[in-house]
Formats: structure tokens, sequence, C-alpha cells
């Protein structure tokens, strides 16, 4: 999630472009929702800021603004892992 801020702030920062305002807009309610007790609540909220990241990187060829969500989405893979170890429990 902090890699996903820090993306798009700075790509907001290099220049205001559509995509780069909508990703620090996910990215500002990401920080200010609060989680609760529901261990899936980040992943609902976060969504619509790694999907702006996406579009963001193709758009404006931003590497920073693809890798980010392509590493979050490689660690979906060990969701499986943590939560038979009793970890999300």
């Amino acid at each position: 999630m902090v890699g996903a801020v820090v993306a798009a702030a700075i790509a907001a920062r290099r220049g205001p472009s559509a995509p780069a305002v909508a990703a620090l807009g996910f990215a500002v309610l990401t920080l200010l929702v609060d989680y609760g007790r529901d261990h899936w609540s980040h992943t609902r909220v976060a969504a619509p800021l790694f999907a702006s990241l996406v579009v963001l990187g193709i758009a404006e060829r931003d590497r920073a603004a693809l890798v980010v969500p392509s590493l979050a989405a490689c660690l979906t893979l060990l969701i499986p892992i943590a939560f038979s170890a009793g970890a999300g429990a």
C-alpha cells in the first residue's frame, strides 16, 4: 500500500494528468479509510488505486506505476499460504 501511495504521489508531482490525479485521489482515500476488523477491507479500498496506477503506467509509460501493481498481484499468490498458517484468522 505504501509503495502504491508513493508511486501515485511521485506521478502527480511530475505533472497533473488525469490518471495521475485519479491515482493520487485514490491514494488519499486509501490513507483515510479505517480498515476495521475485516482483513479484506484494505483490498477493496486499494483496488481503485492499483487500477489507476496501471492506467497511469500505460498512458504515460511510467515504470514505477506498473511495477507496484505487478508486485502486489504477485504477492496475492502468498495469501493462501498465509491463511493456512493461521495468519489471517
